[in-house]
């Protein structure tokens, strides 16, 4: 992940979930509506389409 674009409000609660600059992480299941399981350091972390848009992220093979 290279950047996460949120209010300064929800930064410490994204940062716990383990969404922050550098992470690695896997796309487990997509939604419908552009929603998106994460596997991020074992842990499935739910984040809708909204969210997921300000997601940056870089893909690593």
């Amino acid at each position: 992940m290279q950047n996460v674009e949120i209010q300064p409000c929800y930064q410490l609660r994204v940062q716990e979930l383990g969404l922050r600059s550098g992470a690695h992480f896997t796309v487990v299941n997509r939604a419908a509506f552009g929603g998106m399981v994460l596997n991020i350091g074992g842990t499935r972390v739910a984040v809708d389409h909204r969210s997921s848009k300000l997601i940056d992220v870089e893909l690593v093979k």
